[in-house]
């Protein structure tokens, strides 16, 4: 495996903290992940889907955006607005640049489901699919994305994350034909506060999930 750090260009001019791990010379499909504001790369969810998807194949673009670091929270609603922006064609401009690859899977925790609808907005001329992990379905610039672009996707969400509206859940499977997942009782970290063994079958029903939603659609060809 080599691991390399790229040159993302985030808001302000700073390079956004990232690494691409790659595991074939030759390989065509790589798995972006972004995390969420307190939700890490290394949290359950995330961390569980990047070593699945490792595990099928892809090589591994983690990407940490401005939204991670203390001084956002100083930022005006615009200069928020305006980062989730700049970012996301930082990230769109990268990956085009990545020309070996054919097929992107992208995933998102929370603020980071923010970015990939921007980058969905914008689009690929690749094979991709969206992995969204407790999407924030009440921001509306969101949800006219994800409800109005042709795309597959699924999508993860608890019954007690202060995003879940059951309306506009039905509405996202209604648009794509997109699977939704919802854990009763789990929360915005996808876990059921005082049961601990709840919490850890719903991290086994997202990798399972995933790893069927990707390998029924894109399963690597035999060279």
């Amino acid at each position: 495996m080599k691991t390399r750090e790229l040159s993302i260009l985030g808001y302000a001019g700073e390079n956004l903290e990232n690494s691409l791990s790659c595991q074939q010379e030759k390989n065509t499909h790589l798995a972006v992940f972004l995390s969420g504001i307190g939700y890490t790369l290394e949290h359950p969810a995330l961390y569980f889907s990047r070593m699945l998807l490792y595990q099928l194949g892809a090589d591994e673009l983690k990407i940490e955006p401005t939204y991670r670091r203390s001084k956002f929270k100083a930022f005006t609603d615009r200069e928020k607005e305006e980062s989730i922006v700049v970012e996301s064609n930082a990230i769109l401009e990268i990956i085009r640049g990545l020309r070996q690859y054919t097929r992107i899977t992208f995933v998102g925790k929370s603020m980071g489901t923010l970015l990939l609808a921007k980058i969905l907005e914008q689009g690929l001329n690749l094979e991709t699919e969206f992995i969204w992990l407790t999407p924030l379905l009440k921001n509306q610039q969101f949800f006219e994305v994800i409800t109005t672009k042709s795309h597959q996707g699924i999508f993860f969400i608890g019954s007690s994350d202060q995003h879940y509206d059951p309306v506009l859940l039905e509405q996202v499977r209604a648009a794509n034909n997109s699977q939704v997942i919802i854990f009763e009782g789990a929360n915005h970290s996808l876990e059921i506060r005082g049961d601990v063994l709840s919490s850890i079958n719903i991290q086994t029903q997202i990798v399972k999930n995933i790893n069927e939603f990707v390998v029924e659609r894109f399963q690597p060809s035999a060279e």
